[in-house]
């Protein structure tokens, strides 16, 4: 993996719940990142970025 190569230190653990358990796992200091929908009111100090999605193909 290219990444492990350059950043041999990262670790990537995945937990799963539902938004306002990762919300409040961010808070508590659990969590570094969560993806979650649009649908939770997220607290100021969460920094959030949206993401966009495409469905390109090509041949």
């Amino acid at each position: 993996m290219e990444l492990a190569r350059i950043i041999p230190e990262l670790r990537v653990d995945l937990r799963e719940a539902d938004a306002n358990g990762l919300v409040a796992m961010l808070l508590d200091g659990e969590l570094n990142a969560a993806l979650v929908g649009d649908a939770v009111e997220l607290p100021e100090r969460i920094d959030r970025w949206q993401m966009r999605l495409s469905r390109r193909t090509g041949a």
